[in-house]
Protein backbone atom coordinates (compact mmCIF):
# COMPACT_ATOMS: atom_id res chain seq x y z
CA UNK A 1 0.00 0.00 0.00
CA UNK A 2 3.05 2.63 0.64
CA UNK A 3 5.12 1.12 -2.37
CA UNK A 4 7.92 -0.52 -0.59
CA UNK A 5 9.79 -3.44 0.45
CA UNK A 6 11.64 -4.50 3.43
CA UNK A 7 14.88 -6.04 2.99
CA UNK A 8 16.70 -8.52 5.43
CA UNK A 9 19.79 -6.80 5.00
CA UNK A 10 19.41 -3.21 3.44
CA UNK A 11 16.11 -2.24 5.52
CA UNK A 12 13.31 0.02 3.55
CA UNK A 13 13.29 -0.12 -0.40
CA UNK A 14 10.96 2.29 -2.33
CA UNK A 15 9.75 1.27 -5.87
CA UNK A 16 7.46 3.33 -8.25
CA UNK A 17 6.92 -0.36 -10.07
CA UNK A 18 7.75 -4.00 -8.68
CA UNK A 19 8.33 -7.33 -10.49
CA UNK A 20 8.13 -10.04 -7.74
CA UNK A 21 10.58 -13.38 -8.82
CA UNK A 22 11.13 -14.95 -5.37
CA UNK A 23 10.08 -18.51 -6.34
CA UNK A 24 8.82 -20.76 -3.50
CA UNK A 25 9.48 -22.64 -0.11
CA UNK A 26 9.74 -26.38 -0.02
CA UNK A 27 8.15 -27.11 3.41
CA UNK A 28 9.80 -30.63 4.40
CA UNK A 29 7.95 -30.03 7.98
CA UNK A 30 4.54 -30.19 6.90
CA UNK A 31 5.16 -33.57 6.19
CA UNK A 32 5.19 -34.88 10.37
CA UNK A 33 8.73 -36.53 11.30
CA UNK A 34 10.22 -35.41 8.61
CA UNK A 35 12.86 -32.78 8.17
CA UNK A 36 15.76 -31.60 5.34
CA UNK A 37 18.42 -33.48 7.61
CA UNK A 38 16.65 -36.68 6.74
CA UNK A 39 17.81 -36.83 3.15
CA UNK A 40 20.59 -39.11 2.22
CA UNK A 41 19.56 -40.89 5.41
CA UNK A 42 17.62 -44.13 6.55
CA UNK A 43 16.45 -44.60 2.96
CA UNK A 44 15.24 -41.52 2.21
CA UNK A 45 15.93 -39.10 -0.49
CA UNK A 46 14.77 -35.73 -2.31
CA UNK A 47 15.91 -34.65 -5.88
CA UNK A 48 14.63 -31.32 -4.52
CA UNK A 49 16.82 -29.39 -1.30
CA UNK A 50 18.75 -27.04 -2.20
CA UNK A 51 19.98 -24.33 -0.35
CA UNK A 52 18.90 -21.00 -2.32
CA UNK A 53 20.81 -18.51 0.43
CA UNK A 54 23.60 -20.78 0.06
CA UNK A 55 23.52 -21.66 -2.82
CA UNK A 56 23.75 -24.83 -2.58
CA UNK A 57 21.57 -28.14 -4.38
CA UNK A 58 22.36 -31.10 -2.92
CA UNK A 59 19.30 -33.28 -3.42
CA UNK A 60 20.84 -34.67 -6.94
CA UNK A 61 24.05 -35.50 -5.45
CA UNK A 62 21.71 -37.37 -2.39
CA UNK A 63 19.18 -38.86 -5.27
CA UNK A 64 22.14 -40.15 -6.87
CA UNK A 65 23.39 -41.96 -4.01
CA UNK A 66 20.21 -43.35 -3.40
CA UNK A 67 19.79 -44.61 -6.51
CA UNK A 68 23.58 -46.65 -5.94
CA UNK A 69 22.22 -47.69 -3.00
CA UNK A 70 18.58 -49.11 -3.90
CA UNK A 71 20.26 -51.45 -6.97
CA UNK A 72 22.83 -52.41 -4.10
CA UNK A 73 19.71 -54.06 -2.24
CA UNK A 74 18.10 -54.99 -5.16
CA UNK A 75 20.91 -57.36 -6.20
CA UNK A 76 20.73 -58.97 -3.53
CA UNK A 77 16.58 -59.11 -3.17
CA UNK A 78 14.30 -61.52 -5.43
CA UNK A 79 11.05 -61.29 -6.64
CA UNK A 80 9.40 -63.25 -3.91
CA UNK A 81 11.12 -61.09 -1.19
CA UNK A 82 11.71 -57.64 -3.19
CA UNK A 83 13.16 -54.13 -1.90
CA UNK A 84 10.00 -51.60 -1.33
CA UNK A 85 10.15 -48.44 -2.74
CA UNK A 86 7.92 -45.30 -2.44
CA UNK A 87 7.95 -42.57 -4.73
CA UNK A 88 5.18 -39.60 -3.68
CA UNK A 89 4.26 -36.09 -4.87
CA UNK A 90 2.44 -33.29 -2.63
CA UNK A 91 -0.64 -32.22 -2.61
CA UNK A 92 0.19 -28.97 -3.36
CA UNK A 93 1.18 -26.82 -6.61
CA UNK A 94 5.15 -28.32 -7.26
CA UNK A 95 7.80 -26.99 -9.52
CA UNK A 96 7.74 -28.89 -12.69
CA UNK A 97 4.99 -31.65 -12.15
CA UNK A 98 6.45 -34.42 -13.58
CA UNK A 99 9.49 -34.47 -12.24
CA UNK A 100 8.47 -36.54 -9.00
CA UNK A 101 7.82 -39.66 -12.07
CA UNK A 102 11.24 -38.67 -13.83
CA UNK A 103 12.66 -40.08 -10.16
CA UNK A 104 10.51 -43.22 -10.99
CA UNK A 105 10.98 -44.01 -14.14
CA UNK A 106 14.92 -43.63 -14.06
CA UNK A 107 15.22 -45.14 -10.97
CA UNK A 108 13.89 -48.27 -12.27
CA UNK A 109 15.34 -47.72 -15.63
CA UNK A 110 18.82 -47.91 -13.43
CA UNK A 111 17.70 -51.00 -12.02
CA UNK A 112 17.14 -52.79 -15.24
CA UNK A 113 21.16 -51.82 -15.51
CA UNK A 114 20.82 -48.79 -18.08
CA UNK A 115 22.44 -46.08 -16.33
CA UNK A 116 26.18 -45.58 -15.70
CA UNK A 117 26.04 -47.67 -12.87
CA UNK A 118 25.35 -50.62 -15.55
CA UNK A 119 24.77 -54.00 -14.23
CA UNK A 120 22.21 -56.88 -14.85
CA UNK A 121 18.62 -56.24 -14.82
CA UNK A 122 17.19 -56.71 -11.45
CA UNK A 123 13.82 -54.06 -11.75
CA UNK A 124 11.91 -56.71 -10.99
CA UNK A 125 13.21 -57.38 -7.47
CA UNK A 126 11.53 -54.28 -6.24
CA UNK A 127 8.24 -53.25 -5.84
CA UNK A 128 7.87 -49.66 -6.61
CA UNK A 129 4.58 -47.47 -5.39
CA UNK A 130 4.20 -44.15 -6.93
CA UNK A 131 1.94 -42.09 -4.50
CA UNK A 132 -0.18 -38.85 -5.50
CA UNK A 133 -3.03 -36.89 -5.09
CA UNK A 134 -5.75 -37.22 -7.85
CA UNK A 135 -6.48 -40.25 -10.62
CA UNK A 136 -3.61 -39.44 -13.42
CA UNK A 137 -0.36 -39.45 -13.78
CA UNK A 138 -0.37 -36.49 -15.97
CA UNK A 139 -3.54 -33.44 -16.65
CA UNK A 140 -3.16 -33.29 -20.02
CA UNK A 141 -4.55 -36.58 -21.37
CA UNK A 142 -2.17 -36.94 -24.64
CA UNK A 143 0.78 -37.13 -22.29
CA UNK A 144 -1.44 -39.21 -19.60
CA UNK A 145 -2.02 -41.57 -22.72
CA UNK A 146 1.24 -42.27 -23.04
CA UNK A 147 2.54 -42.95 -19.03
CA UNK A 148 -0.46 -44.92 -18.56
CA UNK A 149 -0.44 -47.46 -21.90
CA UNK A 150 3.36 -47.30 -22.43
CA UNK A 151 5.89 -46.32 -20.08
CA UNK A 152 4.63 -47.96 -17.00
CA UNK A 153 3.52 -51.11 -18.60
CA UNK A 154 7.16 -51.22 -19.86
CA UNK A 155 8.66 -52.01 -16.18
CA UNK A 156 6.00 -54.32 -14.72
CA UNK A 157 6.66 -53.29 -11.85
CA UNK A 158 5.32 -50.07 -10.46
CA UNK A 159 1.99 -49.62 -8.89
CA UNK A 160 0.29 -46.41 -8.84
CA UNK A 161 -1.81 -45.02 -5.58
CA UNK A 162 -3.29 -42.78 -6.65
CA UNK A 163 -5.04 -40.02 -4.01
CA UNK A 164 -2.71 -41.26 -1.44
CA UNK A 165 -0.82 -37.84 -0.28
CA UNK A 166 2.46 -38.35 2.24
CA UNK A 167 1.41 -36.71 5.86
CA UNK A 168 4.09 -38.62 8.28
CA UNK A 169 7.34 -40.49 8.35
CA UNK A 170 8.67 -42.77 10.76
CA UNK A 171 12.21 -42.86 9.68
CA UNK A 172 13.26 -45.19 12.30
CA UNK A 173 10.96 -47.41 11.84
CA UNK A 174 10.80 -47.03 7.91
CA UNK A 175 7.02 -46.64 7.84
CA UNK A 176 5.25 -44.05 5.74
CA UNK A 177 1.76 -42.96 6.34
CA UNK A 178 -0.53 -41.88 3.71
CA UNK A 179 -4.22 -39.83 3.75
CA UNK A 180 -6.02 -41.86 0.87
CA UNK A 181 -8.97 -39.61 -0.23
CA UNK A 182 -12.38 -42.35 -1.56
CA UNK A 183 -15.37 -42.04 -2.59
CA UNK A 184 -18.52 -44.56 -1.12
CA UNK A 185 -22.15 -44.28 -2.85
CA UNK A 186 -24.56 -43.47 -0.01
CA UNK A 187 -28.52 -43.57 -0.39
CA UNK A 188 -30.31 -42.86 -3.46
CA UNK A 189 -31.51 -39.39 -3.94
CA UNK A 190 -35.07 -39.45 -6.18
CA UNK A 191 -35.23 -36.11 -6.88
CA UNK A 192 -31.82 -36.09 -8.51
CA UNK A 193 -32.38 -39.53 -8.99
CA UNK A 194 -28.75 -40.90 -8.67
CA UNK A 195 -26.97 -42.28 -4.97
CA UNK A 196 -25.31 -39.24 -3.22
CA UNK A 197 -21.45 -39.48 -3.40
CA UNK A 198 -19.65 -39.49 0.06
CA UNK A 199 -15.95 -38.34 0.11
CA UNK A 200 -13.91 -40.07 2.96
CA UNK A 201 -10.54 -40.51 4.09
CA UNK A 202 -8.31 -42.86 5.55
CA UNK A 203 -4.82 -43.15 7.26
CA UNK A 204 -3.17 -45.99 4.99
CA UNK A 205 0.53 -47.07 6.71
CA UNK A 206 3.44 -48.16 4.21
CA UNK A 207 6.74 -50.06 4.97
CA UNK A 208 9.37 -48.83 2.69
CA UNK A 209 12.84 -50.23 2.31
CA UNK A 210 13.56 -46.74 0.08
CA UNK A 211 11.22 -43.30 -0.35
CA UNK A 212 11.49 -40.48 -2.74
CA UNK A 213 9.93 -37.54 -1.14
CA UNK A 214 8.94 -34.63 -2.88
CA UNK A 215 8.49 -31.81 -0.63
CA UNK A 216 5.02 -29.90 -0.31
CA UNK A 217 5.52 -26.10 -1.71
CA UNK A 218 3.91 -23.18 -1.01
CA UNK A 219 4.76 -19.29 -1.53
CA UNK A 220 7.60 -17.77 0.52
CA UNK A 221 7.00 -16.15 4.03
CA UNK A 222 7.21 -12.69 2.43
CA UNK A 223 4.42 -12.72 -0.17
CA UNK A 224 2.21 -14.84 1.65
CA UNK A 225 1.87 -12.92 4.66
CA UNK A 226 1.98 -9.14 2.65
CA UNK A 227 -1.60 -8.09 1.03
CA UNK A 228 0.13 -9.06 -2.67
CA UNK A 229 -0.86 -12.59 -1.58
CA UNK A 230 -4.11 -14.11 -2.80
CA UNK A 231 -6.27 -14.08 0.41
CA UNK A 232 -8.27 -16.89 0.06
CA UNK A 233 -9.39 -19.85 -2.29
CA UNK A 234 -6.36 -22.67 -3.39
CA UNK A 235 -4.10 -20.11 -4.03
CA UNK A 236 -4.00 -18.23 -1.20
CA UNK A 237 -0.46 -16.94 -0.10
CA UNK A 238 0.67 -17.25 -3.86
CA UNK A 239 1.15 -13.60 -5.75
CA UNK A 240 -2.35 -12.72 -6.95
CA UNK A 241 -1.99 -11.82 -10.58
CA UNK A 242 -3.96 -12.26 -13.88
CA UNK A 243 -3.36 -15.46 -15.34
CA UNK A 244 -2.64 -13.54 -18.93
CA UNK A 245 -1.24 -10.30 -18.18
CA UNK A 246 0.75 -11.29 -15.12
CA UNK A 247 -0.08 -7.86 -13.77
CA UNK A 248 -1.23 -8.04 -10.00
CA UNK A 249 -5.03 -7.71 -9.83
CA UNK A 250 -5.48 -5.27 -7.24
CA UNK A 251 -1.77 -3.54 -6.75
CA UNK A 252 -1.68 -2.02 -11.00
CA UNK A 253 2.02 -0.93 -10.59
CA UNK A 254 3.77 -4.86 -9.13
CA UNK A 255 4.06 -8.01 -11.93
CA UNK A 256 4.98 -11.37 -11.11
CA UNK A 257 6.92 -13.82 -12.95
CA UNK A 258 8.21 -17.37 -12.10
CA UNK A 259 7.07 -20.01 -9.36
CA UNK A 260 5.40 -17.23 -7.29
CA UNK A 261 2.71 -16.29 -9.57
CA UNK A 262 -0.54 -17.65 -8.44
CA UNK A 263 -1.59 -18.82 -11.94
CA UNK A 264 -3.06 -22.41 -12.68
CA UNK A 265 -0.20 -23.52 -14.95
CA UNK A 266 3.65 -22.03 -15.06
CA UNK A 267 5.79 -23.71 -12.08
CA UNK A 268 9.22 -24.53 -14.77
CA UNK A 269 11.57 -23.14 -16.24
CA UNK A 270 10.63 -22.82 -19.70
CA UNK A 271 6.97 -21.12 -18.04
CA UNK A 272 9.74 -18.28 -16.60
CA UNK A 273 11.45 -17.18 -19.98
CA UNK A 274 7.81 -17.04 -21.47
CA UNK A 275 6.64 -15.02 -18.50
CA UNK A 276 9.82 -12.49 -19.20
CA UNK A 277 8.91 -10.86 -22.64
CA UNK A 278 5.32 -10.50 -21.30
CA UNK A 279 6.08 -8.35 -18.31
CA UNK A 280 8.84 -6.79 -19.87
CA UNK A 281 5.91 -5.59 -22.52
CA UNK A 282 3.64 -4.64 -20.53
CA UNK A 283 5.50 -2.87 -17.29
CA UNK A 284 6.43 -0.51 -20.17
CA UNK A 285 3.26 -0.24 -20.84
CA UNK A 286 2.16 0.41 -17.59
CA UNK A 287 4.94 3.22 -16.97
CA UNK A 288 3.54 4.87 -20.20
CA UNK A 289 0.14 5.26 -18.38
CA UNK A 290 -1.36 2.28 -20.91
CA UNK A 291 -3.26 -0.61 -20.24
CA UNK A 292 -1.22 -4.25 -20.48
CA UNK A 293 -2.07 -6.03 -23.81
CA UNK A 294 0.83 -8.62 -24.04
CA UNK A 295 -0.57 -12.12 -22.91
CA UNK A 296 0.60 -15.35 -21.44
CA UNK A 297 -0.86 -18.50 -22.84
CA UNK A 298 -0.17 -20.28 -20.01
CA UNK A 299 2.93 -22.22 -21.48
CA UNK A 300 4.96 -25.03 -19.54
CA UNK A 301 7.20 -27.35 -20.54
CA UNK A 302 8.50 -30.60 -18.80
CA UNK A 303 10.90 -32.90 -20.40
CA UNK A 304 9.77 -35.77 -18.91
CA UNK A 305 12.32 -38.45 -18.54
CA UNK A 306 10.51 -41.80 -19.21
CA UNK A 307 14.03 -43.84 -19.19
CA UNK A 308 17.57 -43.51 -19.83
CA UNK A 309 18.18 -42.08 -23.09
CA UNK A 310 14.09 -41.12 -24.02
CA UNK A 311 12.45 -38.20 -23.40
CA UNK A 312 8.89 -36.88 -23.57
CA UNK A 313 8.55 -33.50 -23.93
CA UNK A 314 5.28 -32.32 -22.92
CA UNK A 315 4.69 -28.90 -23.93
CA UNK A 316 1.19 -27.51 -23.20
CA UNK A 317 -0.60 -23.96 -21.96
CA UNK A 318 -4.18 -22.90 -20.94
CA UNK A 319 -5.85 -24.59 -23.91
CA UNK A 320 -4.12 -27.95 -24.13
CA UNK A 321 -1.49 -29.77 -26.03
CA UNK A 322 1.36 -26.75 -27.10
CA UNK A 323 4.52 -28.81 -29.21
CA UNK A 324 7.09 -26.37 -30.54
CA UNK A 325 7.39 -28.96 -33.34
CA UNK A 326 3.74 -30.05 -34.18
CA UNK A 327 5.46 -32.37 -37.26
CA UNK A 328 6.32 -34.44 -34.12
CA UNK A 329 4.27 -36.38 -31.97
CA UNK A 330 4.47 -34.62 -28.65
CA UNK A 331 3.18 -37.57 -26.57
CA UNK A 332 6.32 -39.46 -28.39
CA UNK A 333 9.49 -40.15 -25.55
CA UNK A 334 12.31 -39.49 -28.52
CA UNK A 335 16.23 -39.50 -27.82
CA UNK A 336 16.48 -36.08 -29.56
CA UNK A 337 14.88 -34.59 -26.57
CA UNK A 338 17.02 -36.12 -24.26
CA UNK A 339 20.14 -34.81 -26.26
CA UNK A 340 18.63 -31.16 -26.37
CA UNK A 341 18.55 -31.57 -22.27
CA UNK A 342 21.60 -33.06 -21.91
CA UNK A 343 23.57 -31.28 -24.30
CA UNK A 344 22.63 -28.06 -25.02
CA UNK A 345 20.32 -26.62 -22.02
CA UNK A 346 22.28 -25.88 -19.78
CA UNK A 347 24.30 -23.16 -21.75
CA UNK A 348 21.04 -21.96 -23.28
CA UNK A 349 19.59 -21.34 -19.91
CA UNK A 350 23.10 -19.67 -18.46
CA UNK A 351 23.98 -17.81 -21.97
CA UNK A 352 20.41 -17.45 -23.30
CA UNK A 353 17.68 -17.30 -20.75
CA UNK A 354 19.64 -16.00 -18.22
CA UNK A 355 20.47 -12.61 -20.43
CA UNK A 356 16.90 -12.54 -21.81
CA UNK A 357 18.39 -13.41 -25.37
CA UNK A 358 15.59 -15.85 -25.49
Amino acid sequence: DSNKVVTAKNGEVTYDFLVVGTGLQYDYERIEGMTPDLVGQKGISSVYLNDPVAGTAKGGVATWEWFKQLRAAAEKASPDNPVNAIYTQPDTPIKCGGAPQKILYLSDDALRGNSTLGGKDVHMNVKSSFCKKGGKLFGVPIYNKTLVERVTPMYGNITDKFDHVLRKIDADKKVATFEHAYQIKGEWDPDLEEFNIINKTENVEMPYDFIHVVPPMKAVDAVANSPLGWQKGNAKGWLEADRYTLQHRRYKNVFGIGDILGIPKGKTGGSARHHGPVVQENLIAVMEGKEPTAKFDGYTVCPLKTQYGKIMLAEFNYDGPAPSFPFLDPAEPRWIWWAFDLYLLKPMYWHLMMKGLM
